[in-house]
């Protein structure tokens, strides 16, 4: 039997590595603050008064 050697693997620079995770995480943040606009930075809370305001409006 032979032993195979392995090519060395590459090593890909630090930054590369920060710029994945931070758009992987930012990515995600965004997915989830819109699919939950209620608990996120995404505030949905001035559409919904509006939305009351007219109901109420036409009620009466």
């Amino acid at each position: 039997m032979r032993a195979t050697v392995w090519p060395p693997v590459p090593r890909y620079p630090d930054y590369r590595l920060f710029l994945f995770g931070s758009a992987l995480s930012v990515t995600l943040f965004t997915i989830m603050d819109m699919e939950y606009p209620r608990l996120g930075f995404i505030r949905v809370d001035l559409a919904d008064r509006v939305l009351v305001d007219s109901l109420q409006g036409m009620q009466h």
